[in-house]
């Protein structure tokens, strides 16, 4: 059957058929409201169908940025189940089910981007965005090394601490990793307590971007 679906859409393989039907966005640069689409199993993802900030349609927008797009829950699990036991028997390790975190990081990076670009701090947005970070990755904060995910108070992104950067050693090199670290702080945003922004407090604001 794989080699028939191959011939029929005139790809050499099973892999680059775009058979699969997925949530995807409407727009090349990840805007828009997400729409049906087909793509090639190796680029198709099955997504949890969750409320939050890394909701279906989130991938779907965001997905672009790492080239995969959630399949499309309107199949329904049964014919999902079915489909992704056709995958994986013919395309073996090729297929890959669900989204790895370093596709996950990818995404998460082009959210916080998003909602950096709001025209009004959007706090209600950055306070789902690190509540269901970790959750999103696996709980693999490795995998956002070197992410811009970190808000500052002027509403610029900075980088997370790219991997392995080794710890200071010695008192002297401790002492130039704290006045670096003053200078780069980044902090996440707090939910708000009340309805004005009048009402957060200084204290509660991150730190701005490093001139």
């Amino acid at each position: 059957m794989a080699l028939e679906i191959a011939r029929r859409w005139q790809v050499p393989k099973l892999d680059d058929a775009t058979i699969v039907p997925v949530f995807t966005s409407s727009q090349i640069d990840g805007g828009g409201d997400p729409i049906v689409g087909w793509f090639a199993p190796i680029a198709a993802r099955r997504v949890s169908v969750t409320p939050g900030a890394f909701s279906i349609e989130v991938i779907a927008r965001h997905g672009a940025s790492t080239g995969v797009a959630p399949i499309w829950a309107g199949l329904g699990v049964r014919r999902i189940d079915a489909l992704v036991e056709f995958l994986s028997l013919h395309l073996g390790s090729t297929f890959k089910e669900r989204l790895s975190t370093q596709e996950s990081a990818s995404i998460a990076e082009a959210l916080a981007r998003e909602i950096s670009l709001s025209r009004t701090a959007d706090f209600s947005g950055w306070t789902a965005f690190y509540r269901d970070l970790s959750d999103f990755v696996g709980g693999d904060g490795s995998a956002l090394a070197g992410k811009r995910i970190l808000i500052c108070q002027d509403g610029s992104l900075r980088e997370t601490r790219p991997a392995g950067q080794p710890e200071p050693h010695t008192s002297q090199t401790a002492k130039r990793q704290r006045r670096r670290a003053a200078r780069d702080a980044v902090v996440f945003v707090p939910p708000r307590r009340g309805e004005t922004e009048q009402s957060i407090g200084e204290e509660f604001y991150p730190p701005g971007s490093a001139p």
